[in-house]
């Protein structure tokens, strides 16, 4: 700009200063850090109670196969309903005899074993429900345990 034959500098320069912008990256950061982990820890939940879902799926069949076979059995490819192909990423164990059995369940991406103990061949509704760390055997007789992260 020209004023009475002389230049003067208009200073209008206008942004943000590096300190500002390291300050918002910073603060972005430690904002999707927390968010990343939280959402990690919701997934871990969710796989958990999908186990127990297919649990609780794995026991009701287990109940009508006893209804139609009069006796439980070992295999989980007996049961109606449970293929390895309509529950990927749950690990399934059962131990049944006759007129009782027990059974465990997991997910591959989850944090705890499920367990299911039917104690009685008088009424197959009293039953033990616990958990324990991933992967780990569930024991204890009458309690209900939590272990692991």
């Amino acid at each position: 700009m020209i004023k009475s034959g002389k230049f003067e500098l208009i200073d209008k320069q206008s942004g943000f200063t590096l300190i500002e912008l390291l300050v918002s990256v910073t603060i972005i950061g430690i904002l999707a850090a927390t968010a990343v982990a939280g959402y990690s820890q919701y997934k871990k939940r969710a796989y958990d109670t999908e186990a127990v879902a297919a649990l609780r799926d794995l026991v009701t069949a287990e109940e009508g196969y006893y209804v139609d076979e009069e006796g439980y059995t070992n295999s989980v490819a007996a049961l109606p309903g449970l293929t390895a192909d309509s529950k990927p990423n749950l690990v399934f164990a059962i131990t049944a005899n006759s007129r009782n059995f027990s059974a465990s369940t997991y997910h591959s991406k989850g944090k705890k074993t499920f367990c299911y103990t039917n104690l009685t061949t008088f009424n197959p509704r009293n039953y033990i429900f616990h958990m324990n760390g991933l992967g780990t055997a569930c024991t204890g007789s009458g309690t209900f345990a939590t272990s692991g992260t």
